[in-house]
């Protein structure tokens, strides 16, 4: 249902790497504690260009959520460390395979480049398991979000001298059987390149979080509005490619990132559509040239 969506806002450069951060230092999880899912997080808010994970067993490979590869043993020779690239952001997710298990409790040593070139020490990255050990084999396990996909419809124009555009995100999110409360699922939407959201809050991303029962589908729906505005000398003005004219016969693009949400609350890695937005001779949304939930071909029609 769309009250179980909360808003929360996000800088631009981080569509695809930004975990929530409510410890300082971050948390990782894993279920064989060779395979760690590590979420970090800058406790300056400053962005970072490196950040390095240092821990008990040597490091076999590490990835970040948005693909990049890590460097085993750098920046200081370390076969129990890695060093991982990083787009300029506070926070982030990276998956780090080591040779052997780690110890369910270890808290993981962090370290960060904010200017490129030297290394400060960070909180370390604790860890967010449940250690009572595990459940006996068979026994029943939290059920766990299993897809969260979505689309856009009910756009809205709002006269020849603006550049307001509204529509509305359709998300369905699924939940596996299990036990517990339910599941959750997170969507990002970047709005086209040079808008600003301005509802339901204002920000280059809008974030968009949601529960939903075990063993069910629920679907929910939020409208979104952007405007796009520049410099003209001493001025703001209206974006000239935003207005009717300027962008009729064009194609916009809105993105959107979906990803499932563990039981132990670490986001899974993203999938990230681009979704095409035609607009017609005057200016107004063609919904038979759109796509508007990104399988790469034109919806033909509205989607409901």
């Amino acid at each position: 249902m769309a009250r179980k969506c909360l808003l929360l806002l996000a800088s631009a450069g981080a569509l695809l790497v930004l975990a929530p951060a409510a410890w300082a230092g971050g948390t990782w999880t894993s279920i064989d504690f060779r395979n760690v899912n590590v979420n970090w997080s800058n406790d300056t808010g400053k962005p970072v260009f490196f950040t390095v994970f240092t821990l008990s067993q040597p490091v076999q490979s590490a990835t970040t959520a948005d693909g990049r590869q890590c460097i085993v043993g750098q920046p200081d020779n370390n076969p129990k460390q890695v060093e991982c690239p990083v787009n300029q952001a506070s926070s982030g997710s990276a998956t780090i395979v080591t040779q052997a298990a780690i110890a369910c409790g270890e808290a993981i040593q962090h370290k960060v480049s904010e200017d490129n070139r030297t290394y400060v020490d960070r909180p370390p990255v604790n860890s967010a398991n449940s250690c009572g050990g595990p459940p006996p084999g068979g026994g029943p396990q939290p059920c766990k979000c299993a897809s969260v996909t979505t689309f856009l419809n009910k756009f809205g124009v709002f006269g020849a001298g603006s550049t307001r555009i509204q529509f509305r995100v359709h998300a369905t999110l699924t939940c596996t059987p299990g036990t517990g409360t339910g599941c959750e699922g997170r969507l990002k939407v970047l709005g086209p390149k040079g808008a600003k959201f301005v509802q339901p809050a204002n920000g280059k991303i809008i974030t968009l979080r949601c529960r939903g029962a075990c063993n069910k589908v629920t679907k929910l729906h939020r409208d979104l509005q952007y405007v796009a505005f520049v410099k003209k000398g001493k001025r703001t003005v209206p974006n000239p490619k935003f207005l009717p004219e300027g962008r009729a016969g064009k194609d916009f693009t809105i993105k959107i990132s979906t990803s499932c949400v563990s039981p132990t609350g670490v986001p899974l890695p993203p999938k990230v559509v681009a979704l095409k937005v035609h607009f017609g001779k005057r200016g107004y949304v063609d919904y038979k040239q759109s796509d508007l939930n990104g399988d790469g071909h034109d919806d033909g029609r509205q989607l409901k």
